[in-house]
């Protein structure tokens, strides 16, 4: 299987509607329903649950997210779904709660791979995760941050271009309320 990786924030402080109880029911496994007791821990499942979607659907451009579908295992740091397990890695603080996935160990433990958490400032969000990516990776890659896009997404793996030729570093990008948060293998 070749390497993919995901990653998911969640702004801790969105305002945002009050979750209906079958919400839980809908989003969460029955075992996962009996760990989680809090909204913060609901979060970080759902953040666990969208890395690994993202880090599988960069494998199977395909594949639908159902949320009961995957299951995080929070002992063991994997999300499993249809057999398939993806290696989790969360971060979090009293502002946001991060996921980072790979579909093997070995590349989530690697020191290639890095993240980056920016928040918005009244920008468009696809933006900012773009400047906070190429900020970050310019020195890393020793080019200029305009020698650096991207292209796909939207359900599709995200490539890094550098002056104008496509890489194989792998990249994921995600977006909630106040943040932004770009990953990368390098």
């Amino acid at each position: 299987m070749k390497p993919s990786i995901g990653i998911d924030i969640v702004d801790l402080h969105t305002e945002e509607p009050a979750l209906h109880p079958r919400y839980y029911e809908r989003v969460l496994t029955k075992f996962e329903r009996s760990q989680a007791k809090s909204v913060q821990e609901l979060w970080r499942y759902w953040a666990a649950k969208e890395a690994a979607f993202k880090t599988l659907s960069a494998i199977s451009p395909g594949l639908i997210f159902s949320p009961s579908s995957f299951e995080f295992d929070v002992k063991q740091s994997l999300v499993r779904s249809n057999g398939i397990e993806v290696a989790i890695r969360i971060n979090a603080n009293s502002n946001y709660v991060v996921a980072v996935a790979a579909n093997s160990p070995e590349i989530l433990n690697s020191s290639r791979l890095q993240f980056w958490v920016g928040e918005l400032a009244d920008q468009d969000p696809s933006v900012a995760v773009r400047e906070l990516a190429c900020r970050n990776l310019a020195p890393l890659l020793g080019v200029g941050s305009e020698s650096i896009s991207f292209e796909g997404g939207k359900g599709g793996a995200l490539r890094l271009v550098v002056e104008g030729v496509g890489v194989e570093h792998l990249v994921s990008f995600s977006h909630h309320g106040r943040f932004v948060a770009c990953l990368v293998c390098l």
